[in-house]
C-alpha cells in the first residue's frame, strides 16, 4: 500500500493530448508548454519549460508519455 502518491492532473476540458504545444517568447526566448485550446487558441495550464526534464515532468503530471521526437 502506498501512502504518498502523486495525483495525476486532469486534462483541461475541450483539450486532448494532441493539443500540447510549446511556445517561445520572441523577446526573452523563454519557452512554455501547455494545452492549446482548439476553439480559442489560448494556451491553457502553461508552465515554463527550461529543459527536457521539465517537458517530461509536464507530461508525467498528466499521466502521459512524452513523444521521443520532440526536442
Amino acid at each position: 500500500m502506498k501512502l504518498f502518491t502523486k495525483k495525476v492532473r486532469p486534462i483541461p476540458d475541450g483539450c486532448s493530448p494532441e493539443n500540447i504545444r510549446q511556445q517561445s517568447s520572441i523577446c526573452t526566448g523563454e519557452t512554455i508548454i501547455g494545452f492549446l485550446h482548439p476553439k480559442t487558441g489560448q494556451l491553457m495550464e502553461a508552465v515554463v519549460c527550461r529543459s527536457k526534464a521539465d517537458r517530461d515532468a509536464f507530461y508525467k503530471s498528466y499521466g502521459l508519455q512524452p513523444p521521443a521526437d520532440v526536442v
